[in-house]
């Protein structure tokens, strides 16, 4: 239970690109949040001169303080340089936000219980107001992160709730266990909320691997590596090659054990082909048996990058393919074109790079594979 309610906090229970979309959502609360400071403002200025009450008044300049770094802290996850979070990076923002909203949350909070002490009905019923607008307002944008959420709204009501369990007085009992119910409603709304934005996005991002996935293995489908080719940010990376694969002796495979063979030796492929390639290349299956690789290198000339990772796979072929009914063994042919810095011809660049390995294919090369520059001399 401990183990499970840990993985609930942490952001652990859902997949990672869930996990950072619930995150964005939390950080898009920004517009309310500063909406809460400038009421917070004005609580200050016209509250803090009626009661003329120094705690009052450093409670309530010490939780503008505490929103001005919260909001600072929006800032700096909306001009943060890395569009795509890991999950220690979201876990890393949560945590942030989580640390902001605590100190904000207990001083609403205490600041509540000051003004009813104060004696003053108007300053209470100011303050009252702006507790429940927090309560009910704010915290519901975090509801993305139950956990987070339902430490604020605790932590916003938890003074004023004690405070009148505690006073002896009938009238404020009842103020004191009607807000208990309320806390207890929005933990109840909170985790709802919660469910249905967790159920939408894995729905969405469900209906988002079926657009840009190929079912068989999991690879990014020809749309979506054609679209990401393009993307500015891929662009702005580095040098950058492009491999056309083409598998050798494949067609004997489905000819002599089924397709059913051939689709299983496709998916073992795949997996191979993901252990070769970096953490930011991009491997998509272009078709029947071809197989195209987009190598990012921030160290190396992009060709140089591209050959060494073409004899890292010729090299993972030389293993058998272990399938259900026979062990058969097949290489590739591999094709290699330089990725232009800025806007892409992709049309141009796939011809560039399918004729490249037709050359290779044609010239039997050990590894088999040939770049641009080897077609072109080739040709010549």
């Amino acid at each position: 239970m401990r183990k499970r309610l840990k993985r609930w906090i942490r952001g652990d229970d859902v997949v990672l690109p869930v996990f950072a979309e619930m995150i964005e959502l939390m950080y898009g609360s920004l517009v309310p949040l500063i909406a809460s400071v400038v009421g917070l403002h004005l609580i200050a200025v016209f509250a803090g001169f009626r009661t003329s009450d120094p705690l009052f008044v450093f409670l309530a300049v010490f939780g503008c303080c505490i929103g001005y770094a919260r909001i600072g802290f929006g800032l700096a996850y909306r001009f943060r340089r890395r569009r795509w979070l890991d999950r220690l990076g979201a876990r890393r923002w949560q945590n942030l936000y989580a640390l902001g909203g605590i100190p904000y949350s207990l001083t609403n909070g205490l600041l509540v219980v000051v003004a009813m002490y104060s004696g003053d009905p108007y300053v209470f019923a100011w303050c009252g107001g702006f507790l429940i607008a927090n309560a009910y307002g704010l915290v519901m944008y975090v509801a993305v992160r139950p956990a987070v959420a339902m430490t604020q709204v605790t932590l916003t009501l938890l003074p004023i709730t004690l405070v009148c369990l505690t006073s002896g007085r009938f009238d404020l009992t009842i103020l004191g266990l009607n807000l208990v119910l309320a806390v207890v409603a929005l933990m109840i709304n909170l985790r709802r909320q919660y469910l249905t934005i967790r159920e939408m996005l894995e729905s969405r991002r469900s209906l988002e691997r079926f657009a840009t996935t190929d079912p068989l293995t999991g690879l990014l489908n020809r749309n979506s590596l054609l679209r990401q080719i393009d993307d500015p940010e891929r662009c702005a990376a580095g040098s950058r090659a492009l491999l056309f694969i083409d598998l050798d002796r494949f067609k004997p495979v489905n000819d002599e054990h089924g397709h059913q063979a051939g689709d299983e030796l496709l998916a073992q492929l795949a997996v191979r082909l993901r252990r070769c390639i970096g953490e930011r290349d991009l491997l998509a299956r272009f078709g029947g048996d071809e197989f195209v690789i987009v190598c990012e290198s921030r160290t190396a000339e992009a060709l140089t990058g591209a050959e060494t990772l073409a004899t890292r796979i010729r090299d993972s072929l030389d293993e058998p393919f272990r399938l259900a009914n026979a062990s058969v063994t097949i290489g590739a042919s591999i094709g290699i074109a330089r990725i232009p810095a800025g806007r892409v011809d992709i049309d141009r660049l796939i011809g560039e790079a399918d004729d490249a390995m037709y050359a290779a294919k044609r010239a039997q090369r050990d590894p088999a594979m040939a770049t641009e520059r080897d077609r072109q001399e080739m040709a010549a």
